[in-house]
């Protein structure tokens, strides 16, 4: 779970005290193949490939570290972070199973379909992988 909260803190100082359209492009970057969010996407994705199995990140039942990896991995692709592309994951299968899995648990659907409109924009990234 380390790995998350290391992960946040690169994308948060990423284009940090730059100008709009040059952090922006900063971020885009770094979340393009070679780039730094990209290469912490790819240890998280060898990181379940070993460990996880049927969308989990460590063995083949739910624990916190996959609700940990589905709210990290939401957040990225949320609109929340200018610059970062909405399509960030779609490289990594193993993220976006995860992804999947928890927001299709039945409490999980059973929160969104409760708010129903009243889901902001940023949580839709989270209510929405159930369609992964």
């Amino acid at each position: 779970m380390d790995v998350m909260n290391d992960m946040s803190e690169a994308l948060r100082t990423t284009g940090q005290g730059m100008e709009p359209p040059a952090r922006d492009a900063a971020r885009k970057e770094a979340c393009s193949p070679g780039g730094r969010i990209y290469e912490w996407l790819k240890k998280v994705e060898a990181f379940i490939s070993a460990n996880g199995s049927d969308g989990h990140a460590v063995g083949n039942a739910m624990t916190i570290a996959d609700i940990k990896v589905f709210a990290s991995m939401s957040s990225l692709v949320s609109g929340v972070f200018d610059g970062v592309p909405l399509d960030t994951l779609n490289a990594f299968p193993k993220i976006q199973a995860l992804r999947k899995m928890v927001a299709s648990h039945p409490a999980v659907v059973a929160y969104y379909d409760a708010r129903g409109d009243a889901v902001a924009d940023a949580e839709k990234a989270y209510r929405d992988a159930r369609n992964l």
